[in-house]
């Protein structure tokens, strides 16, 4: 626990409280600041407050990322987190294998992580939906704009207002 707590910034702990009671925050961090721990925390906490998953029902949580490498980090870091509480993440990104990803949000799912063209993937064929999702994190959202995906990221927020 203690390197956890080296690793959060004060004013990313600062934003804990605020997540963990259900307000939507902004964050703005450096690399290496503990952001990741900082929404996963909230995430786990919202995720166990839930009703449990009914077969086909999407997730709970979804962390939207920029690329598979981020992905991957953020999944490694919210199954080592995750796992204690048997809270299910998949994690889908592009190169991966889309049908193995299919089958493991198929299974069920509380918590997401996924790069913004694996969702587009993964909705249009039906893999899953994000009408359960009330945790939304944006992980990098300004790069993910400059890559064109704001349109995405509209449809997202639109949906999941409508569920909140």
């Amino acid at each position: 626990m203690g390197e956890v707590r080296q690793k959060i910034s004060h004013s990313l702990l600062q934003s804990v409280p605020a997540a963990l009671s259900g307000r939507d925050v902004l964050g703005i961090a450096k690399t290496g600041s503990g952001k990741t721990v900082a929404y996963l925390w909230p995430a786990i906490v919202h995720i166990m407050d839930q009703p449990q998953l009914k077969e086909g029902e999407g997730p709970i949580a979804l962390i939207v990322v920029p690329t598979r490498e981020l992905a991957i980090q953020v999944y490694q870091e919210a199954k080592r987190f995750c796992k204690v509480y048997n809270i299910a993440v998949v994690c889908a990104y592009g190169g991966g294998s889309k049908w193995e990803q299919q089958n493991a949000l198929k299974e069920g799912a509380e918590l997401v992580v996924a790069t913004p063209g694996r969702i587009i993937d993964l909705v249009k064929i039906e893999a899953t939906n994000f009408t359960r999702v009330t945790f939304l994190v944006f992980d990098e959202a300004d790069r993910m704009f400059d890559m064109g995906f704001g349109r995405l990221f509209m449809l997202l927020f639109e949906s999941w207002i409508d569920v909140r």
